[in-house]
């Protein structure tokens, strides 16, 4: 079970776990073992890291700061001076949700403000708060993400971009349909563009049985398929 060289008190009173702590509060080994956070909390200011009560002079195990890292080395941190806050597991760290080359980080962890690199070229951009969106020029291409903190820490994430797709089908005459299950790698709602003269489209979401169009005349046919990030998939039937 980890124990510091030293305590972990509560700089206020809070709840942790369900433990309820006042103001200077020393919280157990179990405690501090329990805690899957506690870098956060203790960069936060909610915990503080005092040295032994019982040491006669702040030797370097006993002081504040290394007793932070000892917790950040315990939890995976880089090492005894990387006094960083982002977790050491990436899942926990950062959540990434995509939808073919669009792509969305959410930080949990860190010292705001952060900045992001999105590795393909872009410029180094600042993160209003602590969710960051991106769209790739490039499907089916992997880059790297990297975070950085105001510590300064870093973080990286791989991001793998896919590539939009559209099935179309022709179950009879000159008409043809789509349906949700027929997009891949769109985010809905998607604005389906027929490919005819004029403002001809219909807007398809994911529960969508199937959105349709009948066509003027016989020929090739080209659809185009738009999503909310302006990401788009064609596909093209023949009518005869």
């Amino acid at each position: 079970m980890y124990q510091p060289a030293g305590q972990i008190k509560a700089a206020r009173a809070c709840t942790i776990n369900g433990h309820v702590f006042a103001k200077d509060d020393v919280l157990t080994a179990a405690q501090v073992a329990g805690i899957k956070r506690i870098d956060t909390l203790l960069s936060g200011g909610l915990l503080v890291a005092v040295p032994d009560p019982s040491a006669r002079r702040l030797s370097k195990q006993h002081r504040p700061s290394h007793l932070v890292a000892q917790v950040r080395r315990h939890l995976g941190g880089k090492n005894d001076s990387g006094l960083g806050t982002f977790p050491s597991n990436e899942d926990e760290a950062v959540t990434l949700t995509q939808t073919g080359r669009w792509a969305r980080l959410d930080i949990d962890g860190g010292v705001p403000p952060f900045t992001v690199d999105w590795g393909d070229g872009s410029p180094v951009a600042a993160i209003p708060g602590t969710e960051a969106q991106h769209v790739y020029a490039l499907a089916a291409h992997a880059y790297t993400a990297t975070l950085t903190d105001s510590t300064p820490e870093t973080f990286t994430k791989a991001i793998t971009t896919q590539t939009p797709a559209i099935t179309l089908h022709n179950p009879s005459g000159r008409i043809v349909n789509i349906a949700g299950a027929d997009v891949a790698h769109l985010d809905f709602p998607v604005l389906i563009a027929w490919g005819e003269g004029g403002a001809t489209a219909s807007l398809l979401t994911a529960g969508d049985a199937a959105v349709s169009h009948t066509y003027g005349s016989a020929g090739a046919k080209t659809v185009t398929a738009t999503d909310v990030h302006l990401q788009q998939a064609s596909g093209s039937v023949t009518l005869t």
